[in-house]
């Protein structure tokens, strides 16, 4: 039982650095930040993104605030019944396969300037990415033990888990090809801090109905990186490991197909990173137990008790191991329709990738921008499974100063127990806007005025067109 308490202690120590070293608890942005062409957050989402301002500086710790989580099947009110934690209720909700998923991340340093038709940035941000795929047998078996199961075999199919706590230092460049295209990419180089990771796709229990015990046929490995930085007694190993290296691209692309219709398209955090040295494998080799089930119902801590019932029956063995994990790759697409100068539609289409699967979500907006100081959105969302996700954002952008507010799923804060997904962000940065020399507004003026002319032009003759008809 000590070693097994040891893993479950391991495995918490590494999920609670992946938590602290997010920074002050600052969040992932909210999808509705990719459809705001004048943030410079926006370029986290598309780096093809030609910006409307000269350059921008975001205040550290007070940009890129924010929060989001997301679950496909159960909510905080699925864990109790009759206001105590009920294994029962959960195992109710949950589907056959699931999806739990959080992300953080604090930019440290964010800056951008542009030359020309070009447009260069950096940004140093800490990130922590969590996502856990399960299926409800796995969980049927944690709490109910094989005798919720007939047959002698037990088929666990489609767990696996990710958290990663790393450092990103980005290299941006956007340039625009013409007054329609513009593209562009970010070049990540990557320090990891702390992970957890393991895949169960297909793990087999055979179970001998005389005795009652369960021999797993599939070997299977929990790999983790990061307990010895809360262990003070260890001294031995660095609390930065300069060997845990990785590298990441993001691309994006702008076009305008016509005067009020906008198309993007981008792909983000393709790569991976790398483990080394002072990483630990806990894996199981087909050994034997015996395994009845747990009462969770009773116990103080549900998700700890599902630790201990995991490290129980699986009888982990723990070895030193180097490996790699890839980034959760995510795609979106989308478009913006002017209908005015003051008012647009847009529509997008994102996802991310997950242990070889796609997880879709989709997102229409109506955007209100009176001249470069205001913009409002409204947006509707459908994410797992939950179409009633009624999002509202604004930037105010009066001189250099920016200040903006926004999240996915407002209509979730007034009812946080029964909410799947919620998203939310909020910031400052300071923006340098372009000046324009006299030749660009004596030409604008100009142009301004052959514009007049050309509709003045075009109403005397549609008027001397209808004295003729008469």
């Amino acid at each position: 039982m000590i070693k097994h308490n040891m893993f479950v202690k391991n495995i918490c120590l590494v999920i609670a650095i992946c938590f602290l070293t997010s920074g002050f608890v600052k969040a992932q942005y909210a999808n509705q930040q990719a459809l705001y062409n004048n943030l410079p957050q926006a370029r986290y989402y598309n780096p093809g993104i030609m910006p409307e301002y000269k350059g921008f500086f975001s205040i550290p710790l007070l940009s890129g605030v924010g929060s989001i989580a997301s679950s496909s099947s159960f909510t905080i009110k699925d864990l109790f019944f009759n206001k105590k934690i009920s294994s029962s209720s959960f195992l109710a909700k949950i589907e056959d396969k699931n999806l739990l998923s959080s992300g953080f991340a604090t930019d440290v340093i964010g800056f951008g300037f542009k030359k020309g038709k070009n447009f260069m940035s950096l940004n140093v941000t800490t990130k922590t990415d969590f996502s856990i795929k399960y299926s409800k047998d796995l969980f049927n078996f944690l709490i109910n033990g094989n005798s919720s199961f007939s047959g002698e075999d037990i088929l666990l199919v489609g767990t696996s888990f990710d958290m990663s706590s790393y450092i990103e230092t980005g290299l941006g460049y956007s340039r625009e090809l013409s007054s329609k295209l513009s593209v562009g990419g970010k070049f990540k180089f990557l320090l990891g801090v702390a992970n957890v990771n393991a895949n169960f796709n297909e793990l087999e229990l055979n179970r001998n109905l005389n005795d009652n015990t369960i021999k797993s046929s599939s070997d299977f490995s929990v790999n983790s990186y990061g307990r010895f930085l809360l262990d003070y007694n260890n001294t031995d190993e660095l609390l930065i490991n300069f060997g845990n290296l990785g590298f990441g691209i993001d691309l994006g692309a702008n076009y305008r197909l016509s005067d009020k219709l906008q198309l993007f398209a981008s792909v983000v955090d393709l790569g991976y990173l790398k483990w080394s040295e002072y990483g630990e494998t806990f894996y199981n080799d087909g050994s034997t137990f015996s395994y009845d089930g747990s009462n969770l119902d009773q116990d103080s801590d549900f998700f700890s008790g599902i630790l201990d019932s995991a490290s129980t029956i699986l009888d982990l063995k723990r070895n030193k191991v180097s490996y790699s994990t890839r980034l959760k790759t995510k795609f979106y697409v989308g478009g913006t329709y002017d209908l005015n100068k003051n008012f647009n539609f847009q529509g997008m289409l994102n996802g991310r990738v997950f242990n070889n699967k796609f997880y879709p979500m989709y997102m229409f907006a109506g955007g209100v921008k009176l001249s470069k100081w205001f913009t409002a959105k409204l947006s509707s969302s459908g994410v797992n499974g939950n179409y009633d996700n009624i999002g509202a954002g604004i930037v105010l952008h009066p001189g250099s100063f920016q200040l903006y507010a926004m999240m996915d799923n407002i209509y979730g804060l007034t009812r946080i127990n029964n909410a799947r997904h919620l998203a939310g962000s909020f910031g400052i940065n300071f923006t340098f806007k372009e000046k324009e020399n006299g030749k660009v507004k004596k030409a604008k003026k100009q142009k301004v005025k052959t514009e007049k002319a050309s509709k003045s032009k075009k109403l005397s003759k549609d008027e001397k067109t209808k004295e003729i008809e008469k």
